[in-house]
């Protein structure tokens, strides 16, 4: 039985692209779009000197990139190593 999760969770790791729900990626990506536009437009005043819409879209960015790199993990090693990655969080 564990050669067979082996086997299938090598089989997993290399096709990734085919395990990303991409509709899902769309939606986040247009709730994120229609946020920074809200924001940027309720800045018109230019009240504050900082610019909340680029800060905002650096964060998303940064959330997407770290979504990405935890997709390429593969989810056994989640498995393996749950209690050291709840050490670590809390």
């Amino acid at each position: 039985m564990k050669l067979l999760n082996q086997k299938k969770y090598s089989r997993q790791s290399l096709n990734i692209l085919s395990r990303i729900d991409w509709t899902l990626i769309f939606i986040l990506i247009m709730l994120a779009a229609i946020s920074i536009f809200i924001i940027s437009s309720a800045m018109t005043s230019e009240q504050y000197s900082t610019n909340f819409a680029q800060r905002q879209l650096l964060f998303y960015l940064f959330g997407f990139l770290i979504a990405f790199i935890l997709m390429l993990i593969p989810f056994h090693f989640y498995k393996d190593y749950i209690w050291g990655i709840y050490a670590l969080v809390f």
